[in-house]
């Protein structure tokens, strides 16, 4: 490992540089740890992925040559490697019949910065000479799956990573997850290999109907084989008509049940007929795992909403704005306002407490119309946070008048404090939101003078 910190010191794109790894007996590769672009590949590398020449790398993508997909992988370490170590992992490749242990590192050149990654075929002596037939067997290749997924702590890239491993392990041109919502099923999570369209956008709302007499099979905890569409065209028209214009000739999808409810489905499109049999024995095995999964992100979610959400009106709240400073885009414009709600002391006192939190709802109603969910925090009784990244200061400004413009018609009255900057130092952000505080001050005093039945000591 020390001869390729010794290389890579100094300038790395030389071609000369190369020539040590050029006739490695393992596979190496070189790319861009932002683009993914790919930089070098070693005689080997090329020759089981079929590039001819060093040239005709740079025209591809790592996850495009090395995984056949169309968009970077969801295993992919790159959050975990850092310069001058070595992150070692096992991969079992799909595509190429082989389990891989693999050496990821960070090469810095100036200012950019390169994912190298050497990759040593272990086939033969994974668990004292296991044979690659044994890894195939269902339960082996389950378990492999599920060790990846269970690695990551998101439960989302846990999901995601199952999908894309099993998309690419039986072989099929898309992976899907569908979760049903009341009368509706949605296609939640897709994988599709390179050169399939995507369909997930198209298929955000299935019907009962659409879905029914698959339904039916999953009640008697079946699963769904199509091995030629044709067949079905009389039988399920429904049906049909939704995966016809998809291209999709063939499909394997079991049912995903929680607590004797079905909610929802996964599968497999196109894949290869001799595998068909293999796969319906793992879709059945891996049925309950997906499950897990997703009530394990469900669980997640609604821990998050308890503990970054303000339960009156969903607004992110203060630990939500603790986050958000400390993973913030360190380049990005912003925009500050502080808002404080003129009158919410006279509306609970005149009419209620249903009153109050009524018009404490319509401010944030308000607020996230003109500039989003996402950059909108309650930090106190009556006062909100807005953080808008990354807008022109035009837009911005354009925004905040409309805003103002707006309150009467609403009948929501809020002093702001509004703060811009093109660009901030890190530790400038909270004297940002400070002086956006004391605007916000100076505003209530003026708004106090036009509506005087807002002031509590004057009335």
């Amino acid at each position: 490992y020390n001869i390729f910190y010794k290389i890579f010191r100094g300038s790395c794109v030389v071609s000369k540089i190369w020539e040590i790894y050029e006739n490695f007996n393992e596979l190496v590769y070189v790319a861009d740890i932002d683009t993914y672009q790919l930089i070098y590949m070693n005689k080997k590398c090329r020759e089981l992925t079929g590039i001819s020449s060093l040239e005709d790398i740079k025209k591809y993508c790592c996850y495009e040559v090395l995984q056949k997909s169309n968009t970077p992988c969801r295993m992919c370490t790159n959050d975990k490697i850092k310069a001058n170590c070595f992150y070692e992992w096992q991969y079992y490749n799909p595509l190429f019949d082989v389990i891989y242990e693999l050496k990821d590192t960070i090469i810095e050149d100036g200012d950019k910065r390169y994912r190298m990654e050497l990759a040593f075929d272990i086939t033969k002596q994974q668990k004292q000479n296991e044979t690659l037939e044994t890894m195939k067997n269902n339960e082996a290749l389950v378990n492999n799956a599920l060790s990846y997924a269970l690695s990551e702590q998101d439960p989302e890239k846990s999901i995601e990573i199952i999908i894309e491993y099993f998309g690419k392990a039986l072989q099929g041109e898309r992976a899907y997850i569908f979760e049903q919502f009341d009368d509706y099923c949605k296609n939640t999570y897709e994988w599709v290999a390179a050169g399939i369209v995507p369909q997930k956008d198209n298929l955000q709302q299935l019907t009962h109907p659409d879905v029914e007499m698959w339904y039916e099979q999953f009640k008697k905890n079946r699963l769904v084989i199509i091995v030629r569409l044709e067949d079905i065209k009389l039988k399920d028209p429904n049906m049909y008509a939704v995966l016809e214009p998809q291209g999709i000739h063939s499909l394997v999808v079991a049912p995903l049940i929680y607590q004797n409810k079905i909610i929802g489905f996964f599968g497999i499109d196109n894949p290869p007929k001799k595998l068909i049999k293999h796969i319906y024995n793992v879709l059945n095995l891996l049925s309950k795992f997906i499950v897990s999964l997703i009530t394990r992100r469900d669980l997640v979610r609604q821990l998050e909403k308890l503990s970054y959400y303000d339960q009156l009106t969903g607004a992110k709240n203060r630990h939500a704005l603790t986050y958000f400073m400390q993973h913030y885009d360190k380049n990005s414009s912003i925009g500050i306002i502080y808002a404080d709600i003129m009158g919410l002391k006279l509306a609970t006192d005149t009419h209620g407490h249903f009153a109050g939190d009524q018009l404490l709802n319509n401010a944030y109603q308000l607020l996230i119309f003109y500039f989003g969910k996402e950059f909108v925090f309650r930090v106190g009784g009556d006062e909100f946070l807005v953080m808008s990244l990354g807008q022109t200061k035009e837009y911005f400004d354009s925004n905040v008048q409309k805003l103002q413009n707006d309150m009467e018609n609403k009948n929501v009255y809020l002093a702001l404090g509004v703060v811009w900057k093109d660009k901030f130092e890190h530790n400038e952000l909270d004297l940002l939101i400070v002086e956006a505080d004391q605007l916000m001050y100076k505003e209530k005093r003026n708004m106090y003078a036009k509506y005087p039945k807002f002031d509590r000591r004057k009335r």
